[in-house]
């Protein structure tokens, strides 16, 4: 899963619209992102990574899940199992 940030049109004199900001999951707004659907007592494992220049928090609507590792362009960082959490939400620096 990839989160973006997309600004709108450029401007007449050529610089962009910060104005207008979209959040995107794979290159897509909502609500035309690609609807993920799971049963019960499924074991999904997803890598996230933030291809936007701001920090933005994710989560999910309804849900709980297991943060396994976070890094950054550096280095990642694995959490031991009595380490790992379950969040609702998770800030990806």
């Amino acid at each position: 899963m990839v989160i973006q940030v997309w600004f709108g049109d450029a401007l007449d004199d050529g610089s962009e619209d910060f104005g207008q900001e979209f959040m995107l999951i794979n290159g897509r707004p909502w609500p035309h992102t690609e609807r993920l659907r799971y049963e019960m007592g499924d074991s999904i494992h997803w890598r996230v990574l933030n291809a936007s220049e701001a920090v933005h928090p994710m989560h999910l609507h309804g849900f709980f899940f297991t943060v396994e590792s976070r890094g950054d362009f550096r280095q990642d960082t694995v959490y031991w199992p009595g380490q790992r959490r379950h969040a609702v939400t998770e800030r990806m620096d």
